[in-house]
């Protein structure tokens, strides 16, 4: 018999939400040194209700054998609209053994051993017993770099499909060679309230305001354990502003301090009104971003 299954859209593990970390915006390595994708993504199944889990804790199949021997190749991958999903079937080998119930599917970086870099759980669980076989059809397994809700901030449709491309091994990107820039702002407009990307927004006027964008270098983050990204110095836009600049409620992270690519996107806690003869300054750990 064979046993076709459809996922749910995959979670980030605590592993890459570092390595993205690191690779999206500098500061110190976490630990293992600098992440190189690998040549082939592998998907395995889990056996424990909640799947893989972030930290990689579930119960992993392994067809009786260790190393595990219960992973399939991911094969082609089709990257679109910030979602990255397998472009033809995904087939596991006939089982050699009773698998018992099957709840949760994982991406990892190696055919055995290696780094879990997704999870999510099928749609429905499934006893798969002794001599049958599992497979995922065309575009089943789909894997979203979007945000849950507004309350924070999120990706933008280029970061996110830029990041996408690098940690699956089909492009890569300098956007972080000298740093980044912080922007100021107000009325960001996402897409949709599903996926709440960035859409467009009002940057505070150069003219004559005395504002401009703040580079943050790569080695001006923290970059600690729980993947959240901190600035490690004060982050200073003016001593003394030369003109209003109205309503601040929103930050954007640009490519560079000229840069059209915007990266991501947030709110600040408490919106401010800066006039004419104010300052304005993000606080040393005031700017957090997680990859989530």
């Amino acid at each position: 018999m064979l046993y076709n299954m459809t996922t749910s859209t995959g979670i980030i593990s605590n592993f890459l939400e570092n390595r993205i970390a690191q690779k999206a915006l500098g500061g110190p390595d976490t630990g293992g040194g600098v992440y190189i994708p690998p040549e082939d993504l592998f998907v395995t199944v889990y056996g424990s209700i909640n799947g893989a889990e972030d930290a990689d804790t579930g119960y992993e199949i392994t067809d009786g054998y260790i190393p595990p021997h219960a992973r399939a190749a991911f094969g082609d991958i089709l990257i679109d609209n910030y979602t990255l999903s397998n472009s033809e079937i995904i087939n596991f080998d006939e089982t050699q053994v009773d698998w018992g119930t099957v709840y949760g599917w994982g991406l990892k970086d190696s055919s055995a051993g290696g780094n879990l870099l997704f999870w999510g759980l099928f749609d429905a669980s499934i006893d798969i017993p002794i001599g049958q076989s599992l497979r995922i059809d065309a575009g089943n397994l789909a894997i979203k770099f979007a945000s849950p809700n507004t309350t924070y901030g999120g990706w933008t449709s280029f970061s996110a499909n830029e990041m996408l491309k690098w940690f699956a091994n089909v492009g890569s990107f300098d956007w972080t060679v000298s740093g980044t820039s912080l922007a100021l702002g107000n009325n960001v407009i996402v897409n949709n309230t599903t996926d709440n990307i960035f859409s467009s927004w009002t940057e505070i006027s150069t003219n004559g305001t005395g504002y401009t964008r703040q580079l943050i270098p790569r080695d001006a983050w923290t970059v600690p354990s729980d993947g959240i990204c901190k600035n490690a110095n004060q982050i200073i836009f003016t001593s003394v502003a030369t003109a209003n600049w109205g309503v601040v409620s929103d930050v954007v992270l640009y490519d560079t301090v000229d840069g059209t690519h915007p990266l991501f996107w947030g709110h600040l806690t408490t919106p401010v009104t800066i006039n004419a003869g104010d300052g304005f300054k993000i606080a040393t750990w005031g700017l957090q971003i997680q990859f989530s």
